[in-house]
């Protein structure tokens, strides 16, 4: 029998990638932030659970309104890391409940070979008719939800973070923080607190 093919990771121009930031100080307490620098610098779980508690405590200045723009209402660019495999119903209530506007979605599989992958799609073809196309394709199986990316409303941000499926709310690439000249979302973190043994 052939040797199946790990499932490809269809990502588009959605996330960042390279060094896009110069950095825009967000706050005299805060340094100039670069998504891609410090993600790729958590190697351990004392570092991503940093990293969180840094995050939590901007999104709390975000919801203030404690920022270098901005009024009220204004939406904020994040990438949402939930804490576990969510199903599509949670999915869509958790999207509904603080006024995403989500963009994409990232779906986890797994081949009965071992491999895991990862599959990003628009969030309005999201859905069982697609999964069930990627899972038939890849021989694989659907375990769930595992990031999001796209905008809500800054008075939202503190409150989503609380959610007991969510383990991060990352407005990193937000221009509030820094220069994203493309707008483009920050990496989602599931597969480091996967690897970490922080997935609940």
């Amino acid at each position: 029998m052939s040797k199946k093919k790990a499932i490809s990771v269809t990502l588009g121009a959605m996330l960042l990638s390279g060094s896009l930031f110069s950095g825009l100080v967000y706050a005299k307490q805060h340094k100039p932030l670069d998504p891609i620098d410090r993600i790729s610098q958590l190697k351990s779980s004392e570092d991503i659970l940093n990293y969180k508690k840094e995050i939590e405590q901007i999104n709390k200045e975000l919801a203030e309104q404690v920022s270098l723009r901005s009024n009220s209402g204004d939406d904020v660019k994040i990438t949402l890391t939930f804490s576990q495999f969510i199903t599509e119903s949670k999915l869509k209530e958790i999207v509904e409940k603080y006024d995403i506007k989500p963009k994409m979605v990232a779906a986890r599989f797994n081949q009965e070979d071992g491999k895991k992958g990862t599959y990003f799609v628009a969030f309005e073809k999201a859905g069982e008719k697609e999964i069930n196309r990627v899972a038939k394709k890849n021989e694989a199986t659907f375990e769930g939800y595992i990031e999001l990316v796209g905008d809500i409303p800054r008075e939202q941000i503190d409150m989503l973070s609380s959610e007991e499926e969510v383990f991060l709310v990352d407005p990193t690439a937000d221009k509030t923080l820094s220069e994203n000249p493309k707008e483009k979302y920050a990496p989602g973190l599931f597969w480091k607190i996967e690897k970490h043994e922080l997935v609940k």
